[in-house]
């Protein structure tokens, strides 16, 4: 199983550089992460990515993404935040391709 909950956001949050450089990364981050996972086969035979992601990053980017490197994406939990923000906890699986 991996875990990852990445600096994601890809709206401005805050005009604090510190606050900006480890929260607003944005898909170039989650990119690379799935992107590497695929081509280093990294997740075992049966394996999940666990990975959280709110509706304040490019969800269908990095959703869609994953599923371009083979992965299959579930919403395995959802939490509304009650401020427009609504908080992801994905579940994805991907067939070993060789």
């Amino acid at each position: 199983m991996v875990t990852f909950n990445p600096p994601a956001v890809s709206q401005p949050v805050s005009d604090d550089p510190d606050i900006v450089r480890n929260v607003c990364a944005g898909r170039p981050v989650t990119d690379a992460f799935f992107t590497q996972l695929a081509e280093r086969d990294l997740l075992a035979p049966g394996g999940q990515v666990y990975f959280v992601a709110s509706n304040t990053a490019d969800l269908r980017g990095i959703i869609g993404h994953a599923v371009e490197e083979g992965f299959t994406a579930h919403v395995h939990h959802l939490h509304d935040w009650n401020d427009g923000v609504l908080t992801y906890l994905f579940r994805l699986t991907r067939e070993n391709v060789k």
